[in-house]
């Protein structure tokens, strides 16, 4: 978003995930922020977290849901979280699942298409709470999980709560998935190299990648204009879902992320990023990410992944039991963020314990795919 873009009152609406209409304003204004007129987002039941970079280059401001369904008009959303600062971690913000960032983890402009070089940043995706979380607690990063968890969510493994980082792990040979698709390969690499973090509840039978969509355009249509088949998708309507398929099935919960061995113990798969340059007023760009974060400098978001060392699966017995995942589509899910630029990736270590095999944690491992969408 440019610093000159009119500054947009955030109005209360009550609608939330009810199914009614988040288009009215239906109480007291929650703040302002330089909105692009041409901005719409209209209403729906997706998450749709946003975050907004204000004018001094530093400020971000996070919600959900956010809704702005006429041009020009007031947006609308459920909360605003505490503002945060782009140079600090990071971590948290307005996903009302897990209390992460709205910001970190979406699929960029630019980053998932042909010719593309590696996303090198953690992802954030939304599973299905019911079949997918454990029902007591979270995690960390996350600082929360649903109010409603403990009674509507039904996963199988412990160590797969709400704030939970997912990758392939470290000692599997990519090649051997036999993917069949660039952006599979590539979303492969990302997720054994970074991960992925549990953010949200999709609270339906898909695979929610957040990915950004504005005023400057949208992943999912660079997507398909530049692979050809569409980044929705069900569970077996093109290569690009099966990839996704058979990635799945083998995601792992990496168990000793946290804050004293972020991305797992031991030495970075990949280089940090650079830290950000000097201070400064920076011209914010509006967009939309579909369940996919934005990499931000932070230590849940940001951080590489780690090379284990150790073949340790913890809570594989536990999760023996549970049945395989079943077909899913994969899908996006909205959320709004305004960023500058995007923040510092991390990546997972080399001593990481990667717990609980996905195809042992998650009944249904054959989803549609979803975009979780970001507005940023």
């Amino acid at each position: 978003m440019q610093p000159s873009a009119p500054l947009t009152p955030i109005v209360w609406n009550g609608a939330g995930w009810s199914g009614g209409s988040r288009c009215s304003a239906q109480g007291p204004v929650l703040g302002r922020a330089p909105i692009p007129a041409n901005l719409v987002v209209p209403t729906s039941t997706s998450n749709y977290s946003f975050a907004v970079l204000m004018t001094d280059g530093q400020t971000v401001v996070q919600g959900q849901p956010l809704a702005r369904c006429t041009t020009g008009g007031a947006a609308t959303a459920l909360h605003l979280s505490t503002p945060a600062n782009l140079y600090t971690d990071g971590t948290l913000g307005a996903h009302g699942g897990s209390g992460m960032s709205s910001l970190g983890g979406a699929i960029r402009l630019g980053e998932l298409v042909p010719g593309a070089p590696p996303i090198r940043h953690a992802l954030k995706v939304d599973l299905d709470g019911a079949a997918d979380y454990w029902p007591v607690g979270f995690r960390w990063p996350a600082t929360k999980e649903d109010g409603y968890g403990p009674q509507r969510y039904g996963g199988q493994v412990p160590a797969l709560k709400m704030g939970a980082l997912l990758a392939l792990p470290a000692s599997l040979n990519l090649a051997s998935l036999n993917l069949q698709t660039a952006p599979g390969r590539m979303i492969a690499w990302t997720l054994q190299n970074y991960g992925a973090y549990c953010v949200d509840d999709a609270a339906r039978s898909v695979f929610s990648i957040a990915t950004e969509l504005g005023p400057a355009g949208a992943v999912t249509t660079q997507f398909q204009q530049g692979w050809g088949y569409p980044f929705s998708s069900g569970v077996k309507d093109s290569p690009w879902a099966k990839d996704i398929a058979t990635i799945v099935a083998n995601l792992a919960v990496v168990d000793n992320n946290s804050p004293a061995s972020i991305g797992g113990g031991g030495t970075p798969r990949q280089p940090y990023a650079p830290p950000f340059s000097a201070v400064g007023t920076v011209a914010a760009v509006t967009a939309l990410a579909a369940n996919t974060a934005v990499p931000i400098r932070s230590p849940s978001i940001s951080c590489p992944a780690r090379s284990s060392s150790r073949s340790g699966i913890a809570h594989a017995t536990k999760s023996a039991s549970a049945a395989p995942l079943a077909p899913r589509a994969i899908g996006t899910e909205y959320s709004a963020a305004v960023a500058a630029r995007p923040p510092t990736p991390p990546t997972t270590n080399s001593s990481r314990t990667d717990a609980a095999p996905w195809r042992r944690s998650i009944s249904q491992p054959n989803r549609p795919i979803a975009d979780s969408v970001t507005n940023a």
